[in-house]
């Protein structure tokens, strides 16, 4: 067993290497850099789901798809501003001595320290809206693909029996032959029947 005495005066020195404040600048611009590339690419996430989104609404694709859209511009642009708000680095004015440095900028990390935790459920709520969003009206524009190519089919096996038996329209043959086709195509999972 050693003695604590012994081993405190055994233990190697450290190294006790002074920070300039030019050092402390290259960091931080560094470090700004750094933010301003990450908030960059998230404005223009932002951006481009609020042009899309826009895009959708003016068009006027889906009547029901209009108030989850603006909820979705609103979450958007409220991330945008707090993304803004929060993590917006200020500049460092240039009389300042080593010490007071150091303190502004041990401030502005303690005030951009939890930034990201307050704005990222807002972006994933967001995300995740827009994706459902894509997966519903996904789902719209099959259906109504396969509506109209059901609607196409039986029209066609109907006019294809319009004049099957002579010269004069059998309509009631095509009718019937149109419900026929019509019975055989399914959308969403529902066969169709006739109206």
């Amino acid at each position: 067993m050693t003695d604590i005495k012994t081993v405190w005066k055994n233990q190697p020195m450290e190294e006790n290497s002074m920070i300039t404040l030019s050092d402390i600048r290259v960091r931080a611009d560094r470090f700004q850099f750094r933010i301003r590339l990450r908030n960059g690419a998230l404005y223009l996430y932002s951006l481009a789901n609020i042009a899309l989104t826009l895009w959708l609404i003016s068009r006027g694709v889906s009547p029901r798809y209009t108030a989850p859209g603006l909820l979705l511009l609103a979450a958007h642009l409220f991330v945008i501003w707090q993304l803004w708000w929060r993590t917006s680095a200020r500049a460092l004015p240039d009389d300042l001595v080593a010490r007071a440095a150091l303190d502004y900028h041990r401030q502005e990390l303690e005030r951009q320290r939890g930034a990201m935790a307050i704005i990222m459920p807002f972006a994933l709520i967001a995300a995740l809206a827009f994706g459902a969003f894509a997966v519903d009206l996904g789902h719209v524009f099959l259906a109504r693909t396969e509506l109209q190519t059901a609607a196409d089919a039986s029209a066609l096996t109907g006019a294809g029996t319009l004049l099957a038996g002579g010269s004069t329209p059998n309509w009631s043959s095509a009718s019937a032959s149109a419900a026929t086709a019509m019975s055989l195509n399914s959308s969403d999972g529902v066969t169709l029947k006739n109206a």
